[in-house]
């Protein structure tokens, strides 16, 4: 749970008069629950509940000897990672001994060593999988969950964090690893997946660039919609007066490559679920427009943990009744006519206007069209929306060209929402009527703190 405290080191074990180390974690309550009993401090131990060493809250895995009585293994954890959905990311290191004499042979030296283990404290068997563990010939028993990285030497992972795409970056000493969110190093990466470096004994990743800030107030999450619309803009000026903003730009928007490992709007929603717990945010007011609001819904309904209220924005997503317009097929001003009602067409016209803008806006609609490609919405996005539990609002545009207002009515009901609609205002409310969504935003946020 939220502000729940994870442990990593080993746990000394004696196997026929020999002493060695096993991987170690553990996770304690971070508050009291009066109701359960529970103080702060006190061990989870719904976490790895019937560790085979009987002790719930604490999770020890021996990799030395189980399928040899003569082999003997020392594992250490040394840094620990805690993810969007609560998985446990571990790192150390891990090391094979012969033990058949007086004088230990080394089988293996120390290699990189991770560990994912699920929010319940067991193996996560998606992670690792079909990663070779025999390293150096000397077999140990293939753990999903595991993966062990031998780069030539000897091998400590002293530090990990996770990055805006969920990859898990690695440091120890003299050498600095990516690995995927799935365990297999990352070949975008320096070619190969790691590199050498000097010693690295911490680490911390730098998600500014992606992330913009501003304002004072309680903390409002921005999700920008399709065209062009991730810049800083007056949207976001009107909104920080009351708020402070973080608009984060979406992975593939923003002058970006859309990345491989994005499908669907969904594997944003669970980036930014991650980029949440990086910003160490605590249930902020989650706002979004038109893609942007779809993206918003979606992480209300997976994870209503997250959101302390939400404000959808001519959201995308649920299905509509009739068909929308195809925008993509469509030359960029009138594309950008099907958007917002102030904006002048003319200026992304790539014969007559702003070639640099014209070509902003088709990269980002490029992004749009990988998300949206198969339908312009998610059929399971309503059997999911019940999950919803923060106060909501939905701000609809009276002349949206997109979606009409009875669309947006339906998706009110289906959440329990507040339902406006602004009369000056086109698809997108944000650029026609920013005013009216600050507003919208500042009830919004009245209306959780009276509970």
């Amino acid at each position: 749970a939220n502000g729940d405290i994870v442990v990593g080191g080993y746990k000394y074990r004696n196997t026929n008069g020999r002493s060695s180390a096993d991987f170690a974690v553990a996770r304690f309550h971070g508050a009291d629950d009066a109701g359960s009993g529970i103080t702060a401090g006190d061990p989870d131990t719904s976490f790895s509940a019937g560790d085979a060493d009987g002790v719930d809250g604490a999770f020890h895995l021996d990799l030395g000897t189980d399928n040899a009585t003569d082999r003997q293994s020392e594992e250490y954890v040394y840094d620990i990672a805690v993810d969007a959905l609560g998985g446990v990311i571990a790192v150390g290191t891990s090391r094979l001994y012969d033990v058949s004499s007086p004088s230990w042979i080394t089988l293996r030296n120390n290699d990189f060593a991770l560990l994912r283990l699920t929010d319940a404290g067991v193996l996560d068997t998606s992670f690792g999988v079909g990663a070779s563990q025999d390293i150096n010939s000397n077999t140990i028993e293939n753990i999903d969950g595991l993966v062990l990285s031998d780069f030539g030497s000897s091998e400590y992972a002293y530090a990990v964090g996770i990055d805006s795409q969920s990859r898990l970056v690695v440091g120890g000493n003299g050498r600095l690893a990516r690995y995927l969110a799935d365990g297999t190093l990352d070949n975008n990466f320096d070619g190969d997946g790691w590199r050498s470096t000097s010693s690295i004994d911490a680490l911390v990743i730098d998600h500014r660039s992606r992330v913009k800030v501003g304002g004072d107030g309680p903390d409002l999450l921005f999700l920008h919609g399709e065209g062009n619309t991730s810049e800083w803009a007056e949207i976001h000026d009107v909104l920080a007066e009351h708020f402070t903003v973080y608009a984060p730009v979406h992975p593939g928007f923003g002058g970006e490559e859309i990345p491989a490992w994005v499908d669907d709007v969904t594997d944003i929603t669970f980036h930014t679920a991650g980029l949440l717990s990086v910003l160490e945010l605590d249930r902020p007011l989650v706002a979004g427009v038109s893609l942007g609001g779809w993206m918003a819904l979606d992480l209300a309904a997976h994870r209503p943990d997250l959101v302390g209220g939400l404000l959808a924005i001519g959201a995308l997503g649920l299905r509509p009744n009739e068909p929308m317009p195809d925008i993509f097929i469509k030359q960029a001003p009138e594309a950008v006519g099907y958007l917002a009602e102030s904006i002048d067409g003319s200026v992304v016209d790539p014969l007559t206007g702003d070639i640099d803008a014209a070509t902003d806006l088709w990269v980002d609609l490029a992004a749009q069209a990988r998300l949206m490609w198969k339908r312009p919405y998610d059929k399971r996005l309503e059997r999911r929306l019940h999950n919803v539990d923060a106060p909501a609002t939905v701000l609809w545009g009276a002349a949206d060209r997109l979606l009409p207002p009875e669309h947006g009515r339906r998706l009110a009901e289906l959440i329990g929402a507040e339902f406006e609609v602004i009369s000056e205002a086109g698809h997108m409310v944000t650029i026609d009527a920013p005013a009216a969504v600050a507003r919208a935003a500042v009830t919004l946020h009245a209306r959780r703190e009276e509970g």
